[in-house]
């Protein structure tokens, strides 16, 4: 049975200002309304749709769809005149990302009406509206120490990926942020802000339209959030939309399920990972199973083992120096995979890549030592609470203060103190913390990717 979405619903939707379905692709209209409408429209002949696409850049086809009486979904993609049987067709605008080396940008889509009637030997008009998610195609970093009340920044890609001294695109308030993440409709969640008693917050896509201060329509406080400090820091989205926060002084990773993310409230995580000191950084791989760095080096929980609370991790990796002079490289600050399913670490001022085989480990054993094929470093690393890869492979980490880098693929090859391809230095930026793009690259096991 189809399921009725009011026009409001889906307008809100297309600008992020909802909670609306993950992959909200297509709409339908009531079932039992369009079999009605079908009867005053007779299914003779052959008739026109005069469709107009707005709101694309040029080049960008649309994605919109016409279902007639036959149930065939017929692809309307451009501005123009559309041949079709004539009868009641219901109309749908699909979700389109526009490529970009950078970030790529997304634009939801409605279409009005969402049902016409194609006459015989006749024309009926309909649009495909087209509106960018505001979040898309930046380079977001949080901005710590902030003297401004600026806690967030968003980059254009245009002007990320280019060394300069560029303002920031958005430059927003979010009432602290201790880390941040989006979900697949581009809408911010921020950890560690000062919201009330409820420090995990959403702030819908449409909000960042513009910058200056904002408000969450989502709250969400849990007892483990409030365990003192340090307070919830990193976060991650599983592959199902469950959220995982880590939070310092409980030494816990709470898991918020997807259900619970939904609505505003104090609740009782689903899962917790406990006896964890020295909380750092989290990431998921391909596979679901979830990354800690953390005080003893980088640890490994299995997917299988996320399902009920636990404590502890299955086993951990210690990084190291090479000779002639051996250094650990202690808690990774930030954990982000590539495409190639090598884990990188921001260990202090170096970048370290783990590889499948640094972190493999003999059955039974707990602990492993490695030292890594590619450990990066140099005067112009800081010290980053968060890295991110993005579309072109290239690496963005937060240099010295007032400045934040990228490293493209070539530099990340072999170990050494490569000069960054991109350095920003932007007036407008303090001390760069983490860092998150919206969508992330289709290739890596990040939840907000799209294809």
């Amino acid at each position: 049975m189809k399921t009725k979405t009011s026009l409001a619903l889906l307008l809100s939707c297309a600008v992020g200002l909802s909670a609306c379905d993950d992959d909200p692709a297509t709409t339908s209209v009531d079932g039992g309304a369009t079999d009605a409408m079908a009867s005053d429209c007779p299914n003779v002949g052959m008739g026109t749709l005069m469709v107009t696409v707005s709101g694309l850049p040029a080049g960008i086809l649309a994605a919109g769809t016409a279902t007639g009486p036959d149930a065939v979904a017929r692809p309307l993609t451009v501005t123009g005149a559309v041949a079709l049987p004539a009868g009641r067709y219901t109309l749908a605008a699909a979700r389109v990302v526009a490529p970009d080396p950078i970030v790529r940008s997304v634009y939801d889509g409605i279409a009005a009406p969402l049902s016409v009637c194609v006459p015989s030997a006749g024309s009926v008009a309909a649009g495909l509206t087209y509106t960018m998610i505001a979040t898309s195609n930046k380079v977001w970093l949080g901005n710590a120490n902030s003297t401004a009340g600026v806690t967030m920044l968003g980059f254009a890609s245009a002007v990320a990926g280019i060394t300069g001294a560029p303002a920031a695109t958005i430059a927003a308030d979010t009432n602290g942020s201790g880390g941040f993440t989006f979900d697949r409709n581009g809408n911010m969640w921020v950890v560690g802000g000062t919201v009330s008693d409820a420090p995990l917050a959403r702030y819908p896509a449409g909000a960042f339209a513009t910058g200056g201060a904002k408000t969450p329509d989502i709250t969400i406080g849990t007892a483990a959030f409030s365990a003192g400090v340090p307070g919830p820091k990193a976060m991650a989205f599983d592959s199902t939309g469950n959220l995982w926060v880590t939070t310092g002084a409980a030494e816990k990773i709470v898991k918020i399920s997807a259900a619970q993310l939904l609505t505003s409230g104090t609740v009782v995580p689903t899962v917790e990972l406990s006896a964890l000191a020295g909380l750092e950084s989290i990431a998921f791989d391909a596979a679901g199973n979830l990354w800690v760095g953390y005080a003893e080096g980088v640890g490994y929980i299995a997917a299988a083992s996320l399902a009920a609370s636990r404590a502890g991790v299955d086993y951990t990796i210690k990084a190291e120096s090479g000779s002639p002079v051996t250094i650990g490289f202690g808690t990774p600050s930030g954990l982000a995979f590539d495409a190639a399913g090598n884990l990188w670490g921001a260990f202090g001022t170096s970048l370290v890549k783990l590889t499948a085989a640094d972190r493999a480990i003999t059955a039974g054993t707990k602990e492993k030592t490695v030292t890594p094929s590619v450990v990066l470093g140099g005067s112009v690393l800081g010290l980053p609470e968060g890295i991110a890869f993005d579309e072109g492979g290239g690496l963005w980490i937060a240099g010295s203060v007032g400045k934040f880098l990228r490293f493209g693929p070539a530099k990340l090859a072999a170990s050494g103190a490569p000069v960054p391809d991109v350095v920003v230095s932007s007036p407008s930026t303090n001390y760069a913390g983490s860092f998150a793009l919206y969508p992330a690259p289709a290739g890596l096991p990040i939840y907000h990717r799209l294809p």
